[in-house]
């Protein structure tokens, strides 16, 4: 009767061993046996979570430089077109000129 007993009770240990272990975590897509991890301290969550504002500002960053440099390159657009309708209207200025006056 007592090892009746004692499979009856290593079964359940086993089953809740599985259970915990390996299905719950597949179920909440977490990493499989969260018993034998390591916990991670409030030190290396610090640490994670300024790595993660970090990438966030420098992504901040480059869609700001993005930005106006897309702006710069269509104020030059617009210059650029406006000095060929100035050399299209005037055929007897020199390409110098325009040089020149950029200067």
């Amino acid at each position: 009767m007592f090892l009746k007993a004692l499979e009856f009770a290593a079964g359940l240990i086993i089953l809740a061993f599985v259970v915990t272990q390996i299905v719950f975590p597949l179920w909440t897509n977490r990493p499989l046996f969260p018993l034998f991890r390591p916990k991670v301290n409030l030190a290396e969550r610090l640490r994670r979570a300024q790595q993660e504002l970090d990438d966030a500002n420098l992504q901040h960053t480059i869609l700001t430089v993005r930005a106006k440099a897309e702006e710069v390159r269509k104020g030059n657009d617009a210059t650029l077109s406006r000095e060929i309708d100035e050399l299209a209207s005037d055929p007897g200025r020199r390409d110098s000129e325009t040089i020149d006056s950029q200067e």
